[in-house]
């Protein structure tokens, strides 16, 4: 049927922009530069640069590791605009601008996966409520960029293109609303792991 080949149009129009995206990210992985990048941090591996304090238990500097990651997001979390797409408000304006906090969640989720080869269960539990947070977070951005990039296509798209195109938008404006929804019972799970590991000072 003709609404089943253009929705196949509009499909492959999307795989197509992934595709030249992962080109793109394949390029920056094969540039002199991140290969310089892997090359100190197999160096440092196996050569780690040792500080002040460098004799300290592992246990002691992985629990300070994660609560200084953990602060940091809290803080990220706290200071962001009312609009910012981990807040709840209309999903009708994408935005792409979760990708920095998205990077917060990361930072802590690696401490407390690191802490949780040395302290086991409760660094784990506060990954694995972490690697859901981090979740979360892909999905709006995803969301946000699909939907970037159907607003600013389906304008030159003829009009049974157009009106694939709008459907598919209107169904990605209620995916990102449904992840706003879910935000904040992720970030109240992964505060209450927090509270009890790594906790306050």
């Amino acid at each position: 049927p003709e609404e089943q080949r253009v929705g196949a149009d509009v499909a492959g129009m999307l795989a197509g922009q992934r595709e030249l995206r992962r080109q793109a990210l394949d390029s920056q992985l094969d540039s002199p530069g991140y290969r310089a990048l892997l090359d100190s941090l197999v160096e440092a591996a196996w050569n780690p640069p040792m500080a002040r304090g460098g004799d300290r238990p592992g246990a002691v500097v992985a629990t300070k590791l994660a609560r200084s990651r953990m602060t940091a997001l809290a803080y990220a979390l706290n200071t962001a605009p009312p609009s910012h797409p981990s807040r709840h408000g209309s999903a009708s304006a994408p935005t792409a601008d979760v990708a920095p906090l998205r990077g917060r969640v990361g930072d802590a989720r690696a401490a407390a996966e690191l802490a949780a080869s040395l302290l086991g269960k409760p660094a784990e539990r506060l990954a694995s409520r972490l690697r859901k947070l981090e979740s979360g977070l892909a999905e709006m951005l995803d969301s946000a960029m699909v939907q970037a990039w159907l607003r600013e296509t389906g304008p030159g798209m003829d009009a049974a293109h157009a009106l694939v195109a709008g459907q598919l938008l209107a169904g990605e404006v209620q995916a990102l609303r449904a992840a706003r929804d879910r935000w904040p019972r992720l970030w109240e799970d992964v505060a209450e792991r927090s509270r009890k590991w790594p906790g306050p000072r």
